[in-house]
């Protein structure tokens, strides 16, 4: 099993959606796929019309059973729940607490090709947790002037966790987001992530703004069900594509 976790600190650039439709992308492509809800507001599970699930993240971060929740063909939920909020507080005394998420995988992990996990718009041992279990992060950056900030803190932090506790950790990728043609906010923007070293990582595929992503959510679908031949849905599929190639590329060298 492949694990991506989806990675901001800031909040509205797009991680549930990506979360969503990379992980539906892959379900459709015959991938057996589990998502993951880390975040508290459970913005995944309700975009998936996921009520009253049997058993939430909160319950495997207490360590019981792993049970995931089908939602689609090919696609399972860790579903999340307004309890999370507290979990921090709940397993600050526990030994390894940092490795909790991880432990819940490995009891599913031969179920599954990939995991895409949704993480919370924060730096915290949630977070710390989801870097503690997965493979790789994709991070999902706005195309505007203000999506740079806080960026390098956040990479910086990635770089800890894979020298204490997950040493195979890398990014596979920085996903642009709500993309508009606004030359100026285009330009300021990639010249920053290049003073950063950073465009070697940028995927080809920009994520288009579009109304189709919100209505989408909205309905409780994701962009294919809602509208297949959208501008939208051919954004994520190019990028799911390269997603695809990127692994490919990386774990059959």
């Amino acid at each position: 099993m492949i694990t991506i976790a989806i990675l901001n600190q800031k909040g509205g650039v797009a991680k549930t959606t990506t979360a969503l439709n990379l992980g539906a992308y892959l379900a459709q492509m015959g991938h057996k796929t589990l998502l993951v809800d880390l975040d508290m507001q459970a913005n995944l599970t309700l975009a998936l019309n996921v009520e009253n699930p049997e058993k939430t993240i909160y319950d495997f971060f207490h360590k019981e059973k792993t049970i995931a929740t089908p939602v689609r063909e090919n696609l399972d939920l860790l579903p999340s729940t307004i309890d999370f909020a507290g979990i921090e507080l709940e397993i600050v005394n526990e030994l390894q607490r940092e490795m909790l998420l991880h432990k819940a995988l490995e009891q599913v992990k031969s179920n599954y090709q990939y995991c895409i996990i949704d993480c919370p718009p924060s730096l915290n041992m949630i977070t710390v947790n989801a870097l503690s279990a997965t493979n790789c992060i994709i991070i999902p950056l706005e195309a505007s002037l203000y999506a740079i900030k806080g960026l390098d803190m956040m990479i910086d932090n990635v770089s800890r966790v894979r020298k204490d506790i997950n040493p195979s950790l890398f990014i596979l990728g920085i996903l642009i987001t709500k993309y508009t043609d606004r030359a100026i906010v285009s330009r300021r923007l990639f010249d920053r992530l290049d003073e950063m070293d950073l465009t070697s990582h940028l995927f080809e595929t920009k994520i288009r703004y579009s109304a189709d992503l919100k209505k989408a959510e909205d309905t409780q679908q994701t962009v294919y069900e809602f509208s297949r031949g959208s501008l939208a849905a051919s954004d994520y599929q190019n990028f799911a594509d390269e997603v695809i190639n990127r692994l490919n590329t990386i774990y059959h060298e």
